[in-house]
């Protein structure tokens, strides 16, 4: 015991720490050397000075971490750190080796990089709080200073954001024709509407478009849809930049704030995209918006409020149908978040209005059109078809030896050779090539089937659930389905129809720039812009507002932003992962950064008095 206590004496003296960092720093070295080898970067990542300077930035981290002295930060940095950690190493071998268990040796191993990674990410995490902390304090000492009336200022917002957007659409007019707008103009062109699509996205689109037809141009009349689209995704960031201005935000916040909105590529491009995500995004941050009004900064519930709030909440979900299921699991969250019972009430029966709202309407717009019911279960399958085929493709004889019946069994919903169709992350040839009259009149024994299986190649159902899901959490996402994760492109999907839109590149010098870049998703090789447009980013993002807003103990800020929270987690029982379908949290930024840096009623960031503008935490 003598030994060990002059052991630590000595590792918190000088030469104590130096040599400690030292051995730190060089097993954190090796543990990313370890993760690179799975990429087939370890001969490049040990030449040149790139890795000195990175190993003084380590041991400048690890010495800054254990000069703090807040153990709340510490461990609340400790399972920001070690979860980014597990992503990246985890994601990696996903991505580049597509086997996690491998052997229990190699297990050990990944759990060792994982460790040596943390000694990195951890304390990274720790830094990023406490600027976080400081940005706050920044924040409160300037607040106040865009309070009180401002007149039009939502309109001087709406229509600067809407004429950055005006070059944007003139390069690529009528309409950035993509994903799923070729497949949902079939139908208004043959009039047989499906209810696959949301509906009212596909008349949003159809009517202009037959307009247009009669006009004698389809191409004109789609671009009324793609005028009323910026139109609606322009007015939803001027709301959230009003938001900024009277809750105090400084001056500088709300410019950068607007010019974001304004110029950010991922917006001005998403605002003339053929996609629903775009209305359902903008519906999304105008009732965020609406709910932090209300919720967290306790706002009287006027009669505008409610209806506002009741609109919003039902085009949200009709223009996304795994938003009805968001808002249902985070309504009980939500009535907690506001004072008093009329209040719970009134906020329960609007948010419970906008579910039923939302609903008959989109069924009486499916009367309208006679749409065919072609819901497929399939879709909502994707996750236990994946784990199956995968099982199919990689464990063929092991599956034989476990049991034979359970691969000829998987051949009654698929037929033979339905494994070589297996793409880790992508559902798609697998959940639309199975028997759906056989999967939705078999289920139990379908769901047997899976039980059994999973219960014998679990490793197998993890890897599965990963590789699809890891667009959403892997920071090293490539931003293209066929690899990881969707992005956004620029091109354009015929309709294959005798009336077909044609564009036209009506301001060229957006093209220059942007053509290069988003044709092909190029941009992933520009610094910095790569990582803003994939979906892991944005995981990340909600990630440090949770962790942040825990640190500071602030509960009613949690329960506001569960919507976000637990919409992206959705996401993850989709077919792939997808920018677009989080695009919705991607807009919401404003609102996280003013909850970090508003002031506390108490805590590691409160200071004396309360300047006018923000009220203290509820």
């Amino acid at each position: 015991m003598k030994r060990v206590r002059l052991l630590g004496e000595w590792i918190k003296g000088k030469y104590g720490r130096g040599v400690l960092t030292g051995l730190l720093t060089f097993l954190c070295l090796l543990a990313l050397t370890y993760v690179s080898e799975s990429r087939g970067l370890a001969d490049g990542f040990g030449k040149g000075i790139a890795p000195v300077l990175l190993a003084g930035f380590i041991a400048w981290l690890l010495l800054y971490f254990g000069r703090l002295r807040d153990k709340r930060l510490k461990v609340i940095s400790g399972i920001g750190g070690i979860l980014l950690a597990f992503s990246h190493v985890y994601g990696n071998y996903l991505h580049y080796v597509n086997d996690l268990f491998v052997s229990p040796a190699v297990t050990v191993q990944q759990l060792f990089a994982v460790a040596g990674v943390g000694l990195f990410t951890v304390p990274l995490f720790a830094l990023l709080m406490e600027g976080l902390q400081k940005a706050a304090l920044w924040w409160q000492a300037r607040q106040g200073t865009g309070t009180g009336p401002a007149r039009h200022l939502f309109l001087k917002y709406w229509m600067g954001i809407f004429a950055c957007y005006i070059p944007v659409f003139l390069c690529y007019w009528p309409v950035n024709f993509v994903y799923d707008a070729k497949y949902q103009l079939q139908e208004v062109v043959h009039n047989a509407y499906k209810i696959h699509h949301p509906i009212l996205h596909t008349l949003a689109m159809g009517i202009p478009y037959k307009i247009g037809s009669r006009l004698g141009s389809v191409s004109v009349g789609i671009s009324f849809y793609t005028l009323m689209q910026m139109l609606v995704l322009s007015a939803a960031l001027a709301y959230a930049l009003c938001y900024l201005y009277h809750r105090g935000a400084p001056r500088g916040i709300r410019v950068a704030a607007f010019l974001i909105s304004a110029l950010f590529p991922m917006n001005s491009l998403f605002a003339i995209s053929a996609t629903k995500d775009v209305l359902f995004a903008a519906f999304f941050l105008a009732l965020m918006v609406l709910l932090l009004e209300l919720c967290y900064h306790q706002e009287p519930l006027t009669w505008k409020k409610a209806l506002w709030l009741t609109a919003a909440g039902s085009l949200m979900i009709l223009f996304r149908r795994n938003a009805l299921y968001a808002l249902a699991v985070s309504v009980p969250f939500l009535v907690w978040a506001i004072r008093g019972k009329k209040r719970k009430l009134a906020l329960f029966g609007l948010l419970a209005g906008a579910i039923v709202l939302s609903t008959a309407v989109n069924g009486g717009l499916l009367k309208l059109v006679h749409a065919t019911n072609d819901d497929s279960i399939r879709e909502a399958m994707s996750v236990p078809l994946q784990q199956l085929a995968r099982t199919a493709a990689y464990r063929r004889e092991d599956l034989d030896s476990a049991d034979p019946a359970y691969y000829q069994e998987m051949l009654s919903y698929w037929g033979e050779g339905f494994a070589s169709q297996y793409n880790p992350y992508l559902s798609d040839p697998i959940k639309n090539s199975v028997n759906e009259t056989l999967l939705k009149s078999n289920m139990v024994n379908f769901f047997k089937l899976w039980g059994k299986v999973g219960l014998a190649f679990p490793g197998e159902y993890i890897e599965s659930f990963l590789s699809g899901t890891m667009g959403y959490w892997y920071m090293g996402d490539t931003a293209h389905y066929m690899a990881v994760g969707d992005g956004i492109a620029v091109y354009h999907t015929l309709i294959g129809t005798e009336k077909e839109i044609v564009k036209h590149n009506l301001f060229p010098p957006v093209g220059w720039l942007f053509d290069p870049i988003f044709f092909h998703v190029n941009y992933n090789r520009v610094p910095i812009l790569g990582f803003l447009f994939r979906s892991s980013t944005y995981f990340w993002m909600l990630a440090v507002f949770v962790l942040n807003q825990i640190y500071r103990r602030r509960w009613r800020s949690l329960l506001v932003i569960s919507l976000a929270v637990i919409y992206y987690g959705s996401c993850f029982l989709g077919p792939f992962a997808a920018l677009r379908y989080v695009y919705c949290v991607a807009v919401c930024w404003p609102l996280l950064a003013a909850l970090c840096f508003q002031r506390d009623s108490g805590g590691p960031s409160a200071d004396p008095g309360q300047p006018q503008g923000i009220p203290k935490q509820p």
